[in-house]
């Protein structure tokens, strides 16, 4: 899960603890939880951005679970709603099932 706050001061360790994650290729799709993330500034959108190619290039999928309003409304304005995979609950559920209940 994402803190509240996603900006220039804690970007290197989300970045780096999430890039651990991706080199391990222990899964098929990356589900960032940012149900909690109210601010967002734009090394924030940099680096969901970075995250997405880096998943993309390893032939996986990232998903953007419950991103608030605010969150949404950032994106919209960039542009960028449609560079991102967005999922709720139930579909996070058939991810599950179809990885056999991991991922």
């Amino acid at each position: 899960r994402f803190p509240s706050k996603v900006a220039l001061d804690i970007i290197s360790e989300i970045r780096d603890a999430t890039e651990e994650l991706i080199k391990k290729n222990e899964f098929s799709h990356l589900v960032l939880d940012m149900s909690q993330v109210r601010m967002l500034d734009s090394s924030g959108i940099s680096l969901l951005l970075l995250l997405n190619n880096k998943t993309k290039n390893d032939g996986k999928r990232m998903y953007l679970y419950k991103p608030s309003g605010q969150v949404l409304n950032l994106i919209s304005i960039v542009r960028l709603r449609e560079v991102f995979s967005f999922i709720d609950a139930p579909d996070l559920a058939r991810l599950a099932e179809a990885d056999g209940g991991s991922g």
